[in-house]
């Protein structure tokens, strides 16, 4: 939890010829809060964050998360230097996420408000050799 930002970030540094998308959750963004300040000091031309926002921490029994009170996260991302932002709260903004995520010069940021579901839920792997397998194997393609 809180490492999935400063991962894609080394792993955009290390690939400065790749695109790199950093795909979590609110609750895991908040876990590592300072790392959107590296990325923002960085400034890697290759990264894009997108953040699924359900306003819960689905992890941990989907208790209310702080992005349904008061916490804005763009607002975060600009404030440490991110300049191209986006909240996408409907479908036919799909288009400039796409946009911002892979169209537009790094670092970008932005959040998708998505629905918390009543579907059964599972929690990602967590092996760390198969994850560490799985992860080199993607960044080596």
């Amino acid at each position: 939890m809180g490492l999935c930002v400063a991962t894609a970030l080394g792993l955009a540094l290390a690939r400065p010829e790749r695109r790199v998308l950093a795909m979590t959750g609110d609750g895991e963004l908040l876990m590592g809060i300072g790392a959107l300040a590296v990325v923002g000091a960085q400034a890697p031309q290759n990264l894009g964050i997108l953040v699924l926002d359900n306003e819960h921490f689905g992890e941990t029994g989907r208790q209310p998360g702080l992005t349904g009170m008061r916490t804005d996260l763009c607002a975060i991302a600009r404030g440490v230097g991110i300049e191209h932002t986006l909240e996408v709260t409907a479908m036919d903004q799909i288009d400039a996420l796409a946009e911002l995520m892979f169209g537009t010069p790094g670092p970008t940021f932005a959040v998708a408000k998505i629905a918390l579901t009543e579907h059964p839920w599972a929690l990602p792997e967590k092996d760390g050799a198969v994850i560490a397998r799985r992860f080199m194997t993607a960044a080596t393609e």
